[in-house]
Parts: structure tokens; C-alpha cells; sequence
């Protein structure tokens, strides 16, 4: 993962995270369209603490890596908790709950549901996920990718490997003692 292997990467996605998981859930009064005082009230007691010791920033934290590194995060809620699925465990359904014609190549299809695959083994049964039980959290769209979101990272991974592979060269050609080994 770039994230683990490059020191501007990390750099970059800690100030994005630092940024991101400062923000708070909060409702807002419209006075004649307009946008009033904010406040709160036990429905947002989950988001607040979506887990056992958890914070509304841990949970940003936590989606936001998952949508810069996988696209997508899919929050789903059980009782008071929050969990978020694996992204590369999911398998979106689309169609629609009120065309059956619809499938999920109509540019009308929308996400009716998701398979979950623990583990990521798609022979064994898949959680399923109904609208109302998950979020869908993906901040860059993918061009090609109906419903779906896209890294961040996805453009500029060509350089990542660039520079790895310069980095490789620089360590084998020390390693040789700083000379060229023409075997």
C-alpha cells in the first residue's frame, strides 16, 4: 500500500484525516428557507460513539481512509453501533425496487442493497444489506464506475511506482558497493 510505503503519501493522507476528522454531526433549524441555529439530540448519540471507546473522529478517520484507499466506505449500523465493511468485500446490488426492467447497467439503476463476503470468499453466504441498514461514503466519483467511488491516489500511483523503482536501483547499486556490476 502507498500509504505504508510512501513518505508523501502518508504526508498527504495525515493532513487530510487531521482536517476530516474534526467535523461533527449536527442539525440545523430553516426559518423560512433560511439556515437557522444548529443542534443535537440522542439521534446522533451513534455517530458520536460508534463503537465501544470510539469518537464521531474515529469513525471519519476510518471512512474517509477507506474512500481515499478503496473508493468507497460502507458504514452499516446495528443497534447503537456503527461497523464499517471491508470496501473490497462488498458487492453492490443495483436495480430498482419499483422496475424490475431495471438492472444495474440502466443508467437509472440504483443501489438497492449489498452483499457482504467475510473474509472476502465469495463461495460462502453473504451478509446482505438493505437500504436504511448502510451509508455509502465515496467523495470522488469514479467516471466509469456507476455508483461507485474512486481513490484519490488512482492518478498519481504511476509515479508511486516510478519512484519505487528508482529507490530498488539506488539500494541494489549500494548494496553492489556503489558500482556498476556488469554480470
Amino acid at each position: 500500500c502507498a500509504y505504508q510505503r510512501s513518505a508523501v503519501v502518508f504526508a498527504v493522507e495525515q493532513a487530510r484525516l487531521t482536517l476530516f476528522s474534526q467535523a461533527r454531526f449536527s442539525f440545523q433549524h430553516l426559518v423560512k428557507g433560511r439556515p437557522g441555529d444548529y443542534w443535537s439530540d440522542k439521534r446522533l448519540a451513534p455517530l458520536e460513539h460508534p463503537w465501544a471507546g470510539a469518537t464521531t473522529g474515529d469513525l471519519l478517520s476510518r471512512m474517509l481512509q477507506q474512500a481515499d484507499f478503496a473508493g468507497d466506505a460502507f458504514p452499516v449500523r446495528k443497534g447503537t453501533k456503527i461497523r464499517l465493511l471491508r470496501p473490497d468485500w462488498v458487492t453492490m446490488m443495483l436495480g430498482s425496487e419499483t422496475d424490475p426492467a431495471v438492472d444495474g447497467t440502466d443508467p437509472f439503476a440504483e443501489i438497492i442493497g449489498l452483499f457482504y463476503h467475510p473474509g472476502g470468499k465469495l463461495d460462502a453466504k453473504p451478509e446482505v444489506y438493505l437500504p436504511g441498514e448502510f451509508g455509502h461514503f465515496a467523495p470522488v466519483p469514479d467516471p466509469l464506475g456507476f455508483q461507485r467511488g474512486m481513490p484519490w491516489i488512482v492518478p498519481v500511483i504511476t509515479e508511486i511506482m516510478g519512484d519505487e523503482a528508482a529507490m530498488t536501483h539506488k539500494l541494489k547499486f549500494f548494496e553492489n558497493g556503489a558500482t556498476v556490476d556488469r554480470k
